[in-house]
């Protein structure tokens, strides 16, 4: 089932923010599911059928990075989401989507910039298996 991540805060206020997981086919109708308190997100889907969210958290520019876990056929049910160990507070976070080129596979590559400014010239890479 095709899906989207959209998001919505209050006056910009980071701490209020609410990341939803929208699903539906392309011209909708779609249902939405909170994923919790998250600024930004990436979903990926490995050939197993699960979805793997990529969540950020924090101050623009400055975020952390959180991880859970869903099922294809069950978007109502995800893990408990997890903080993930960094370097460093994270700018954006990139997913190697089919979307983006990349071939699907049973683990989800992903590279993200350091937190804005000082360490965005600097690029990491992660692996969730």
């Amino acid at each position: 089932m095709p899906a989207t991540t959209t998001w919505a805060s209050q006056g910009q206020d980071r701490a209020r923010d609410e990341l939803y997981h929208a699903v539906g086919p392309p011209s909708g109708p779609f249902k939405l599911y909170l994923l919790g308190n998250f600024s930004r997100g990436r979903i990926h889907q490995t050939v197993d059928g699960r979805i793997h969210y990529l969540m950020t958290r924090g101050q623009w520019f400055d975020f952390e990075l959180w991880y859970a876990r869903g099922d294809e056929d069950r978007p109502d049910r995800i893990s408990q989401p997890i903080r993930l160990n960094t370097p460093t507070n994270i700018d954006h976070v990139f997913v190697n989507s089919t979307r983006a080129g990349g071939v699907p596979d049973q683990f989800v590559d992903c590279y993200w910039t350091g937190p804005f400014p000082g360490h965005t010239n600097k690029v990491y890479y992660g692996r969730v298996k």
